[in-house]
């Protein structure tokens, strides 16, 4: 039963996350972070405590980098986020350089935190075989979504073929490293987590210091 009910809440985050992130509904990006919490706490119902607890951390710190971006351009709005970067351009690159440094700082740290994240889902849950692979897309479309997304105009190809790209190639390498990175000692995976940690609390620091 106590599997069922994590599937459940799994694939309810799922679809709550997918709403938001592709512009269904609007709202704050925390809401889509809010969703991913709510596909971790599913996870917790089927692992022991110590991956229930890496995987809280890694969340934060994906929820951290993606308070990054909001904090660079003072609106936590997705859809204002994009529209910003549909102008501007994409988050990690729109200067002044030491601010965009901080940006890649965080997005570097949020990917990290995201491999982690995958790493800790249930190794063997029953549920439905696409469940994982939408999990990393969720994940890789929130952080795509603040650090590199431009606000979808229409269908466009060129602006559907990029997110395509973007989204693909972070689940997909994202998906890959979290296959390797459940091969290591806890205690090194709980240490790479603290490190994408620090650089994220840095990045904010940086951000704050610079106006």
């Amino acid at each position: 039963m106590t599997g069922r009910i994590s599937v459940a809440i799994r694939v309810a985050g799922v679809v709550v996350a997918a709403g938001y992130l592709l512009g269904v509904t609007e709202g704050p990006v925390m809401m889509a972070v809010g969703a991913l919490a709510l596909i971790t706490f599913g996870r917790g119902l089927a692992v022991d405590r110590s991956h229930e607890a890496l995987a809280g951390g890694a969340l934060a710190v994906m929820a951290g980098a993606i308070g990054v971006v909001a904090l660079r351009w003072g609106s936590f709005d997705l859809g204002e986020i994009r529209g910003a970067q549909g102008v501007l351009g994409p988050s990690v690159i729109v200067g002044p350089d030491d601010t965009a440094a901080a940006v890649v700082a965080a997005a570097v740290a949020g990917v990290v935190a995201l491999v982690v994240w995958l790493a800790e889902a249930p190794a063997t849950d029953g549920g439905p075989r696409w469940l994982w692979p939408a999990e990393a897309i969720c994940g890789a479309l929130a952080l795509v979504s603040v650090f590199l997304g431009p606000a979808l105009r229409g269908f466009d190809p060129v602006d559907l073929l990029t997110w395509f790209v973007a989204v693909g190639t972070t689940a997909a390498a994202g998906g890959w490293a979290s296959r390797l990175v459940r091969r290591l000692n806890r205690g090194l995976l709980w240490s790479v987590w603290a490190v994408a940690a620090v650089t994220t609390i840095a990045a904010a620091v940086a951000l704050v210091a610079l106006g």
